[in-house]
């Protein structure tokens, strides 16, 4: 296995997930407590609207899947504050528009459907030097951002009404967060595909919040569980020859059980 770790695709595909590990699942705590699990799916869709664009257009998928997620966040920012339709109602537009879009792309284009399936699936063993820095320098976004508005980004979290009347700008926090999960979920789905992200970026923040005591603790916790589900679950991927997506899920996922059964015995 460790013959493995020496070729340059793997090296830059582990680099890349550690990162993530690290800083996804804290986007995850502010999807959970903030209640965008819907909007994700609008997400997912609009990153595979991107990577259909970008494979019609010959450049990279990741790049197309930021762009058009980022399209959408501001599209639904705008939306919601100029009219009077829900964010609930503009996510399901978006998500339902994007994949019929996605769809027209692929059939009109020609995209093989080995390069369509890819973008649902993930590559992270096609990860680029170029994305990897993108990764890096997310990744590092998202830490010091916590790190330095912690206590401002906690108020929007638990209290947005309480932390707008004491002067705090919640509705641009809450733009900000909206932005990093646009990108958030376009890198991840590069690593491990649309149908496993969450367990890389929800999973890790789920665990968390069942045993963190503190808004501190939540957010070290679900760093913690990411990247211990990211790490063990490339480990397993390379000695039992699975996906790293599967190996990453199963791991998150064995970390959320046995929290849930050390809870129950606690109780007990």
């Amino acid at each position: 296995m460790l013959e493995y770790l020496a070729l340059p695709p793997i090296q830059r595909g582990l680099a890349a997930l550690f990162m993530a590990g690290i800083a996804f699942p804290l986007i995850g705590v502010f999807v959970v407590r903030m209640n965008l699990i819907t909007m994700r799916f609008m997400l997912m869709h609009g990153a595979l609207l991107g990577g259909a664009l970008a494979l019609a257009l010959g450049i990279a998928p990741l790049i197309g899947g930021i762009a058009v997620n980022l399209i959408l966040i501001l599209c639904l920012i705008m939306l919601t504050r100029r009219t009077e339709l829900s964010t609930g109602y503009v996510v399901t537009f978006f998500m339902v528009l994007s994949v019929a879009l996605a769809v027209i792309v692929i059939y009109k284009a020609g995209v093989p459907a080995k390069d369509a399936l890819a973008i649902l699936w993930g590559n992270i063993y096609a990860v680029t030097s170029g994305e990897l820095l993108i990764h890096t320098l997310l990744a590092l976004a998202i830490v010091l951002g916590i790190l330095v508005a912690r206590r401002p980004l906690t108020a929007v979290l638990f209290h947005p009404e309480v932390a707008a009347s004491a002067g705090i700008h919640a509705e641009r926090y809450r733009r900000l967060i909206l932005l990093s999960t646009g990108l958030t979920i376009a890198l991840a789905m590069r690593l491990v595909g649309a149908l496993l992200l969450d367990s890389l970026i929800l999973l890790p923040a789920v665990s968390a919040l069942l045993v963190a005591g503190s808004t501190a603790a939540m957010f070290l916790l679900s760093s913690l569980f990411g990247l211990s589900a990211s790490l063990i679950g490339f480990t397993l991927s390379l000695a039992l020859d699975i996906p790293v997506s599967a190996g990453v899920t199963l791991t998150s996922a064995l970390i959320f059980v046995m929290l849930v059964g050390a809870k129950r015995l606690r109780r007990k």
